[in-house]
């Protein structure tokens, strides 16, 4: 646990109990011991952190804006990614269809496993945790920012302003079902200027609006 975390333990119980699952059934029916209150406190911790780290790095970003960053950092799919980066899977114990751990009680149990932090060692400790092992080790900000942009909708704006014709042409559309394909340009006033691939009009316009974006120098983050 302490290479984990990077830090001596106070009091192991916390981490002990972060990593225990609702389905283990520990000591009398109806007092059972598991993860589910700390995944509540990890969870208002984690948000309070991210929360304070986007306000700080980006303060040209309003509230809309760096809801939505967070949002994208503490979804499940990546908290679920950080838990087995870190190892915390073969840890948790519960009862499991199959012995296999479903995906989300990673996720769950690293939001346990914040909580126990902040209990055992106090909200300083908890936001250098976050801020070191999952924000500067794990998630690429730039990348995230970059996915955040509508390039589609921020080139429509750029246009008008600037008093220019955007058209999009389909080059492709092959394939059905999860195998469909578009190739799209984007021509400004009749000049290709970017092409994008996807398996929707709208992914694939949407790249060829980033790639446009990146030809005129156009900075919209």
């Amino acid at each position: 646990m302490e290479k984990i975390l990077g830090f001596p333990i106070k009091d192991f119980t916390y981490y002990e109990q972060a990593l225990i699952h609702a389905s283990s059934s520990n000591g009398k029916s109806g007092n059972k011991l598991n993860n589910e209150r700390l995944e509540y406190l990890g969870d208002s911790v984690l948000d309070l952190v991210i929360a304070d780290i986007l306000y700080q790095n980006y303060p040209e970003k309003d509230e809309g804006e760096l809801t939505k960053l967070r949002s994208i950092i503490v979804q499940r799919t990546q908290l679920n990614r950080i838990a087995e980066e870190l190892d915390l899977p073969k840890y948790i114990k519960g009862n499991f269809n199959k012995n296999v751990l479903p995906e989300d009680v990673k996720g769950n149990a690293l939001e346990a496993f914040i909580g126990a932090i902040y209990l055992d060692r106090g909200f300083k400790v908890a936001y250098s945790f976050v801020k070191k092992q999952i924000i500067e080790k794990r998630i690429n900000l730039k990348e995230i920012r970059e996915d955040h942009i509508d390039y589609k909708s921020e080139l429509f704006i750029w246009v008008q302003k600037n008093k220019k014709n955007l058209k999009f042409e389909t080059i492709s559309d092959s394939g059905r079902g999860d195998k469909k394909k578009y190739i799209i340009n984007v021509h400004i006033d009749g000049k290709p200027l970017g092409t994008g691939e996807g398996n929707s009009k709208k992914r694939a316009q949407q790249v060829a609006c980033k790639h446009a974006s990146k030809k005129l120098n156009l900075k919209f983050a």
